[in-house]
């Protein structure tokens, strides 16, 4: 499986215009969180190469069409959606002695 690419996005209206580009762009939502999603590119691999693979190993029936399938779908680009918002600072003050 391929490592995904992480993009971060500083709130939530820029994300989902990103993920409407992805889609767009031929990938699918695998996961969808609160703060993250996952999408992967759909790719079956190049027609020529299932042409030359069909021709070539006809006597194999198909064998390496199915197995160049599988590689090219699990070597298929994944990008992690992150929202990257500032954490809030929090402070703590002691309560101060009144005299």
């Amino acid at each position: 499986m391929a490592t995904a690419r992480i993009r971060k996005y500083k709130n939530k209206d820029e994300m989902e215009r990103a993920l409407d580009e992805f889609i767009t762009l031929g990938y699918d939502v695998k996961e969808r969180g609160e703060e993250t999603i996952l999408v992967k590119k759909h790719d079956n691999g190049s027609l020529m190469a299932h042409i030359i693979l069909a021709i070539v190993g006809w006597w194999l029936i198909f064998i390496p069409n199915i197995i160049y399938f599988a590689y090219k779908r699990s070597r298929a680009d994944q990008v992690l959606m992150k929202l990257d918002m500032p954490e809030p600072q929090v402070t703590f003050e002691a309560p101060r002695a009144q005299i």
